[in-house]
């Protein structure tokens, strides 16, 4: 029965994690809020940040996407850290740009919400 629940949970999980990063990008900043924590803190090439509701649904409209072309998901994991913790890692493929993204969640009175999200451009490295 554990096993069969700890499943559900992190199915639970990974669906909140995709439907931050699709609000994210097609600019539905609403959803990016309601599945966020606060202070959240963003990882990307422009840096770390640590936002408030404020600062996130500015960062939301900034960075507006046309969702146009298909977001593919690949790779995903989630690993429970403990009854209240969560990493959700994968990589991403849209516009033909792959990324990888690493996002910790964390269960509050209102559900699991995103409190830390990373995302990064895979680098191909010769040797």
């Amino acid at each position: 029965m554990k096993a069969k629940r700890e499943k559900e949970l992190k199915k639970h999980i990974l669906l909140n994690e995709i439907n931050y990063l699709k609000a994210l990008l097609s600019g539905d900043c609403e959803t990016v809020l309601e599945l966020s924590h606060f202070p959240c803190t963003l990882a990307n090439a422009y840096g770390v940040q640590i936002v408030d509701r404020h600062q996130l649904r500015k960062h939301c409209e900034d960075y507006k996407h046309s969702l146009e072309g298909e977001l593919k998901f690949m790779s995903a994991k989630v690993e429970l850290l403990n009854h209240g913790t969560a990493i959700v890692s994968y990589q991403t493929t849209y516009g033909g740009v792959t990324m990888v993204d690493v996002s910790t969640w964390v269960e509050s009175e209102d559900g699991w919400r995103c409190a830390f999200h990373s995302e990064h451009p895979v680098v191909k490295y010769k040797l």
